[in-house]
């Protein structure tokens, strides 16, 4: 897990100190296209073909919602596989999140999406699409003498309304160690963009495009469990910071409830890895 987004996060809570009256909407879209697997024979003189076989247990996860002090809005869904088509999203007043599956990795390729928008005041919007399975751990089975790659092309767009605001968005895609491997294996690529709320430098809208490939060879003679991740996730709030006219007693209290809203918006990753 790359551990960015929770320091992020962390800035846009901030804001709840004092939030102001929007006129506008922050935005983010994170979308993951092209996404392949590929398999190769890395000994061609073996007359073994190359293998790799998913967990049948694997199944893609959308998990849009919406957070706030005063509620907590979701709409998760999963597809039949690992990768099966599956889309969810939902609204709450001007706050909308949406995230898909569509398409096959192991033939014409598959795209991978999140939408985020923050269009009240004191919402929190996020959008997650990953696989999971019922472990809490993705794992495939990398046949002997076979590589395997992940990799695709990912596209970050964003609009924060203002300079308190945050709109960003990110995707991984790693390899690690599987249960019972007798090899290490620590492998993360990743790609994020966006504006990260008040103390940030960069512009308030703006896109990047970038390709991102992961890939790992088994050159044993025998089979190899390996973990896996596909991460893709946009978050968005439309927070105008307001700086109140005299220091209210609860503003500490309102900083924590606010640290611990935005923490919590990382929460299921941490349940994954647990």
């Amino acid at each position: 897990m790359h551990p960015s987004i929770q320091v992020r996060a962390l800035l846009a809570a901030a804001a709840l100190l004092a939030a102001g009256p929007a006129c506008a909407s922050s935005t983010a879209t994170t979308t993951l296209s092209a996404f392949q697997i590929w398999v190769k024979d890395l000994d061609l003189s073996d007359g073994v073909a190359p293998a790799l076989t998913l967990d049948p247990q694997a199944r893609s996860q959308v998990v849009p919602d919406i957070r706030s002090i005063f509620s907590d809005t979701a709409w998760p869904q999963q597809g039949e596989t690992a990768f099966g088509a599956v889309s969810s999203g939902g609204q709450v007043g001007g706050s909308s999140a949406s995230a898909s599956f569509a398409g096959d990795p192991f033939v014409d390729g598959a795209t991978i999406a999140a939408n985020a928008q923050g269009g009240s005041p004191l919402d929190v919007a996020s959008a997650a699409a990953y696989v999971l399975t019922d472990s809490g751990q993705d794992v495939l089975i990398l046949g002997a003498h076979t590589g395997v790659a992940f990799g695709g092309d990912v596209t970050i767009a964003w609009n924060a309304d203002n300079p308190a605001a945050s709109a960003f968005g990110e995707v991984d895609l790693a390899f690690s160690t599987g249960p019972g491997s007798p090899v290490s294996v620590d492998i993360l690529r990743y790609v994020t963009g966006g504006y990260y709320g008040g103390s940030s430098d960069g512009a308030l809208s703006g896109s990047t495009s970038s390709p991102i490939i992961v890939w790992y060879e088994n050159d044993s003679d025998s089979p190899l469990a390996l973990a896996y991740e596909v991460f893709v996730y946009a978050n968005a709030s439309d927070l105008e910071m307001v700086p109140p006219p005299v220091d209210e007693p609860g503003s500490g209290l309102m900083l924590l409830a606010g640290a611990s809203l935005l923490w919590s918006l990382r929460r299921f990753r941490r349940d994954r890895s647990a």
